[in-house]
């Protein structure tokens, strides 16, 4: 869960009506997808009128962009900040997948929004959005190139290695309700190391060292 601290800063942002209205598109598109959101559901739900809507924001493939942007916006600022934290790659890397865990928290419709694009085939991506998506592929390879260089990595493929952790963890977040059937099917299941703040810091050691057991 997100600081405390934070709570403040959304409940200000919410007295600005074009932050207001984002914030009700995101909701309603990552629960209908771009096809299905109505403009004068995310109207509504921001508690303003269409004549406003359009005022602030524009119609609705202005919306879902301007929606993706700032969420990519976030999540590329925070990564890359991390990045230039730390010196060696396998410190840069828990440090990128800590600040990505933390993102994902602060804008939770997010995750879920991408899991619907990505099933759509990403029809509805703008450029914009793609370009912001592009960045946070480049931090990833940053961090394994640097790896390599200093000869904790091997040679990989970046882009699977940014799909297979970048998209993993948006699908981990994106799954809490599913992973809450699984408490049907199989019993109560510990999920705590799923939703702390040390997740970034799990998945990434989990990269590094697998599930292979080594001789010590």
């Amino acid at each position: 869960m997100p600081p405390k601290k934070r709570r403040s800063s959304d409940k200000h942002a919410t007295k600005d009506p074009r932050r207001r209205i984002l914030n009700a598109a995101s909701k309603v598109f990552s629960e209908d997808g771009f096809a299905g959101a109505r403009v004068d559901r995310i109207a509504e739900r921001a508690g303003v009128n269409k004549a406003m809507l359009y005022y602030h924001v524009g119609d609705k493939e202005a919306l879902y962009e301007a929606v993706l942007v700032h969420n990519f916006t976030l999540l590329t600022g925070a990564m890359e900040g991390a990045r230039i934290s730390e010196k060696g790659a396998e410190q840069q890397l828990a440090s990128v997948l800590g600040a990505l865990v933390e993102t994902l928290h602060q804008i939770p419709d997010h995750p879920r929004l991408m899991v619907r694009e990505l099933a759509a085939g990403a029809a509805d991506l703008p450029a914009p959005v793609v370009e912001q998506m592009a960045r946070v592929f480049k931090t990833v390879r940053t961090v394994l190139e640097d790896g390599r260089r200093e000869g904790v990595f091997r040679d990989v493929n970046p882009l699977l290695t940014h799909l297979a952790i970048v998209g993993s963890t948006v699908f981990l977040i994106a799954s809490g309700p599913i992973r809450q059937r699984f408490n049907e099917v199989l019993g109560v299941i510990d999920q705590s190391d799923l939703e702390d703040e040390a997740l970034g810091g799990r998945i990434a050691d989990l990269i590094l060292n697998g599930i292979r057991k080594t001789d010590e």
